[in-house]
């Protein structure tokens, strides 16, 4: 066990790792939310905000694992080692072997961008599949509805913010992969890399400026 890691479960034999962090993360994401609910659905009771808060911060490290998941299902499917699933308070990450770790090759490009989309979709579809909800006969359907809503921003926000160039994102691995290949040459590849986050990050930024 690494420090502050607890294996909860093993998924082909490969361990599912839940850091002490994800305890703060669930309790910060509680408190936003609640704060969201009381704000945007004023005519819920105090017991249907808690709840929905509780439901919300849950099932956003449920849609992060899900998130992972999607590049693990990739992964093995491509036969390839994987040494560990874990999940913090900022997020998780799929932890190839040290044999996979540091190896890139021109002709596994094409795999690596498809493992790397494979997050994405995932949260894509789960978006999509909550939109069904939506028809699901209610005795409350406010409180129904502002969950749904809720749980397709996450799973959008998600998806879509994953997929930005950004060093730590899938999207700056797709940049990465997809640059390498073209000029075979993995230092291109790695500074497309970095002036794709250079340049979300500065958008951010002006955008922030922009505000009224």
């Amino acid at each position: 066990m690494e420090w502050g890691s607890l294996t909860i479960w093993r998924i082909q034999n490969v361990p599912l790792r839940i850091h002490l962090s994800v305890l703060f993360g669930i309790a910060f994401m509680g408190l936003y939310l609640n704060l969201h609910f009381a704000r945007s659905y004023s005519g819920w009771s105090q017991e249907q905000q808690f709840l929905a808060s509780a439901i919300g911060a849950l099932f956003i490290w449920v849609c992060v694992l899900a998130h992972e998941l999607g590049h693990f299902v990739v992964l093995r499917d491509l036969k390839r080692p994987v040494d560990n699933i874990t999940l913090f308070a900022l997020g998780a990450y799929v932890s190839p072997s040290d044999s996979e770790e540091n190896t890139w090759r021109r002709d596994k490009a094409g795999e690596e961008i498809v493992i790397s989309v494979a997050g994405p979709l995932v949260n894509i579809i789960i978006a999509a599949l909550l939109l069904l909800g939506f028809y699901v006969p209610s005795e409350d359907t406010a409180f129904l509805s502002g969950l749904l809503q809720a749980g397709i921003r996450i799973n959008l926000l998600l998806g879509l913010f994953s997929l930005l160039p950004l060093v730590f994102c899938d999207g700056g691995r797709i940049i990465y992969d997809v640059f390498a290949w073209l000029t075979n040459s993995e230092k291109i590849g790695l500074v497309a890399y970095v002036l794709g986050s250079i340049a979300t990050i500065g958008a951010f930024i002006a955008g922030f400026r922009m505000l009224p």
